[in-house]
């Protein structure tokens, strides 16, 4: 039986959350499948209960791990991601803050820590429901051509069995999704990839003065700026592509291929002042891409308000990107 501690296991860190919230404690949001704004605690959302959770019943001596069942929850984020997240995301918006109040101009990050808030960003990207859900529904796919694959050459070689073999049913067992789900948010060689590609583009931190930025559900976006490109990682090495991140509700990070957008290398590691056409974009796109919820520092709704009028009164849901 499940104990009822850690219930909510968060996709997206608390310590991430906290950045939107003007107490700390409390968020604005928008959900497009209520079609309602409020306000809500941080520890109350984007979260699914026992989504880390492995499942005892398929692990064997399951009382030797640490923490048992919630050792991807305990030991691997919370005792050890989530400290080194918090740790970069309040060097960032302290950085920020003396950016703002006095425009002094230091260096963000040093390289080491730089090339560590990379591999964070990416473990964040793969550790998303929506990443789970494609990677379970591509392991659907392939036992069920597998399976089909198969039964034909069982049949061909038997063909008195061949109405037996084709009764023969194969299904997935969605119980292994935590555990095939959690061998690539930790695949060291896959989050290293991931954050090689981001560390060769260049970081542009936008700044504004009014906690304005939005985030959402889905908060790492992936703008592309060349059409038909292979979504090589993803996405997040694809040539001409944009990495879009906000860091806290005055400060995103983007991240541009080098390749491909060179004017904009002069702005590389530095924070830049961003204009209101530039960030009603950014903002807009959080909620598009969003699943279902976008999070505010404020209670200003009038983009989302805005891209609905201009959608004929609906939401407006994406398919999800590509991974």
């Amino acid at each position: 039986m499940k104990s009822k501690d850690n219930i909510k296991q968060h996709f997206i860190p608390q310590c991430y959350l906290r950045n939107f919230s003007p107490n700390s404690k409390n968020i604005f949001i928008y959900d497009k499948i209520e079609s309602k704004s409020y306000r809500n605690s941080v520890d109350k959302i984007a979260y699914i209960d026992y989504f880390y959770e492995l499942p005892d019943k398929l692990i064997e001596n399951i009382d030797e791990i640490p923490f048992g069942t919630k050792f991807y929850e305990k030991e691997f984020f919370a005792n050890n991601i989530e400290n080194k997240y918090n740790t970069i995301l309040e060097k960032i918006t302290c950085k920020g803050k003396s950016w703002i109040n006095d425009k002094i101009i230091n260096e963000i990050m040093t390289q080491k820590e730089k090339e560590l808030f990379a591999q964070l960003i990416a473990i964040q990207y793969l550790r998303m429901p929506d990443i789970r859900q494609k990677y379970s529904d591509a392991r659907k796919k392939t036992t069920l051509i597998s399976s089909d694959i198969l039964k034909s050459f069982l049949s061909h070689k038997n063909p008195t069995l061949k109405k037996e073999f084709e009764n023969i049913s194969v299904e997935y067992n969605e119980d292994f999704d935590p555990i095939l789900h959690s061998e690539m948010y930790t695949d060291e060689k896959l989050y290293v990839g991931i954050a090689n590609q981001m560390l060769k583009k260049h970081w542009i931190y936008f700044i504004t003065e009014n906690n304005d930025f939005y985030t959402s559900d889905n908060p790492i976006i992936i703008k592309p700026h060349i059409e038909k490109q292979r979504p090589y990682y993803g996405g997040i090495g694809m040539k001409g592509a944009e990495i879009i991140f906000p860091i806290s509700s005055s400060i995103l990070l983007t991240m541009w291929d080098e390749n491909y957008f060179e004017i904009v290398e002069q702005k590389h590691d530095s924070f830049n002042k961003i204009n209101d056409k530039q960030k009603r974009e950014y903002n807009s796109l959080q909620y598009i891409f969003s699943n279902r919820q976008t999070y505010l520092y404020n209670n200003d709704f009038n983009i989302i308000k805005t891209i609905i009028s201009c959608n004929n009164g609906n939401e407006f849901f994406i398919k999800n990107q590509e991974f």
